[in-house]
């Protein structure tokens, strides 16, 4: 994700996120969000909702096409709230954002939508 994006979500939800300064023996977050800025608004909607639960994110990135968002430890709902976000992901082209699905090229997944598909096989 681009670092203004990162730097909006991370001074945006400051507990969420408390962790993104400390060592990776800590934490992932100091990777940043692994991630593409299509999936922004997915990540701004979790994050607001996941503040309400005071959880702390240890890492956010893709794997295998789609979201996957780690926090150490939560309650029922917290997990409830990242599997919808992680199952929206699915449907939402991870570069610009629009209705995407899961593409393949060779042995790699990626949420796209078509235009921006097109580019990816390209490469």
């Amino acid at each position: 994700m681009s670092p203004e994006k990162t730097e909006a979500l991370f001074k945006s939800f400051p507990g969420l996120y408390a962790g993104y300064n400390l060592p990776p023996t800590q934490t992932l977050m100091c990777f940043g969000f692994e991630c593409d800025d299509g999936w922004f608004d997915l990540l701004w909607r979790l994050s607001k909702n996941l503040s309400e639960e005071h959880v702390v994110a240890v890492q956010v990135k893709e794997k295998y096409g789609t979201l996957r968002f780690y926090i150490g430890v939560g309650s029922d709902t917290a997990f409830d709230i990242v599997d919808t976000a992680e199952a929206e992901s699915a449907c939402i082209c991870e570069k610009c954002g629009d209705a995407g699905e899961m593409r393949t090229r060779g042995i790699w997944l990626k949420v796209l939508c078509e235009g921006c598909n097109n580019i990816w096989q390209k490469y």
